[in-house]
């Protein structure tokens, strides 16, 4: 029996994946376990061969031979520093932070036929839906109170639907909760929600904040209809092993199903436990079947017909034609602080149109790093208090993930029905 070692960079040396390349089927999948070795490793080429004496050696090897680092107090206060997510949020100090607000924008998925019927009694909200309609096309009030369902999940009519539903509720919040639009501390959506929040936050107008998702449904469309691709959310424990999972469903890919690059990887970190892996059917169909492999306690298939926030949206006419729409878009000081899906951090207005587009225009491409934005959000030094949070639109899946990374900070959240 032969192995064949690939390693990559880790914060303290580097992890050692082991492949075996015996006759088991696939060919691809990869032992139940993945070892810690040190820089020092004999393990120092990509593709190397070796037959299990020889890797036990090296094993050994590398640690007899591993070097120990001495932290200075300088290193480790900095390094503290580097984790503190605090930093990244805004922290007023001269009010109680139970009488400040967090807006949540939900995304694709929370749509359901009959949204926005419970709001058309709030003033302006009958004249958003109309506003938007000219801008679509087509009767997205229509749309969103009687469906079908079939016609509302497609990303077309799904994505604006939700956002334009999530500013009504937005004038539902001003009536009933107006101290939380003054102590508004942070606003932030997921996925397609994110431009939620740019309307709602003024940095873009309603006008251009509607073509622009128009446009990226159309492009999100194109791409899911071009290749066949999903989304699967995964459930973890400490032991899954998801990563090595995803290589080998890659591999299997290029091995089994000639697909030259393959696509499998995290497109939504939603909390702890929970992910969502986007990529070509393939790979997830080796997902479902062999996750239990690397420890996946379980699967769920999404009703998405596209690998979003993956490579796999990039390129095709539509794209291009998105891509190049932000240029004519001018972005204005947010009433907010808005924080990304990129890394969770706010939007810093002063970095510059140019570097804020670009973030804007990678966004569908990249993942959406919610559970790093929760911490970032809602880390408080034991025995703080919290902000009241708002769900603002349809559904309460923001809230599930809220409650799953911070129960405390759970307790003052409100969802403004739709």
């Amino acid at each position: 029996m032969t192995y064949t070692v690939i390693y990559a960079k880790a914060v303290n040396g580097f992890k050692a994946i082991v492949y075996t390349r015996g006759n088991c089927y696939p060919s691809c999948l990869p032992l139940r376990y993945s070892m810690d070795a040190p820089s020092t490793t004999n393990f120092s080429n990509r593709g190397h061969t070796t037959s299990d004496i020889e890797l036990e050696q090296a094993i050994q090897n590398s640690i007899v031979d591993k070097n120990i680092e001495i932290d200075f107090p300088s290193d480790i206060e900095k390094r503290k520093y580097l984790r503190n997510q605090e930093k990244h949020a805004y922290r007023p100090t001269d009010i109680d932070p139970e009488q400040t607000s967090i807006l949540l924008f939900p995304g694709q998925g929370s749509q359901f036929v009959g949204m926005g019927k419970k709001l058309l009694a709030y003033p302006g909200v009958e004249n958003l839906y109309n506003k938007a309609s000219e801008i679509l096309g087509y009767d997205l009030l229509s749309v969103c109170i009687g469906g079908p369902s079939e016609l509302l999940n497609k990303t077309i009519y799904c994505q604006p639907a939700v956002v334009v539903t999530s500013l009504a509720a937005v004038e539902r919040l001003k009536e009933e909760y107006p101290k939380a639009m003054e102590r508004c501390v942070a606003v932030a959506g997921f996925s397609v929600g994110e431009l939620t929040a740019l309307i709602a936050s003024e940095m873009i107008s309603f006008e251009d904040g509607i073509q622009m998702i128009k446009l990226r449904a159309k492009a999100m469309q194109y791409a899911s209809e071009t290749v066949s691709s999903g989304m699967l959310t995964v459930f973890c424990d400490h032991q899954t092993k998801l990563r090595s999972a995803m290589v080998a469903a890659r591999e299997y890919c290029r091995a089994r199903m000639d697909i030259e690059e393959p696509v499998c990887k995290v497109a939504n970190y939603l909390c702890t436990d929970v992910k969502v892996v986007a990529g070509h059917e393939e790979a997830l169909d080796f997902l479902q079947q062999y996750g239990k492999e690397w420890g996946i306690c379980r699967t769920k298939r999404l009703p998405v017909s596209g690998a979003f926030h993956t490579n796999l949206m990039y390129g095709g006419r539509p794209f291009w034609k998105y891509w190049d729409a932000w240029d004519k878009v001018t972005l204005k000081e947010p009433k907010y602080r808005i924080h990304s899906n990129l890394d969770g951090k706010q939007y810093r207005y002063e970095e510059g149109q140019d570097s804020l587009k670009y973030i804007l225009r990678k966004q569908m491409m990249r993942p959406v790093a919610w559970e790093q934005l929760m911490h970032i959000l809602y880390t408080r030094k034991q025995g703080s208090n919290f902000p009241k949070t708002f769900e603002v639109g349809p559904g309460r899946q923001l809230g599930y993930l809220l409650q799953k990374t911070n129960s405390k900070a759970f307790e003052n959240y409100k969802n403004i029905e739709c």
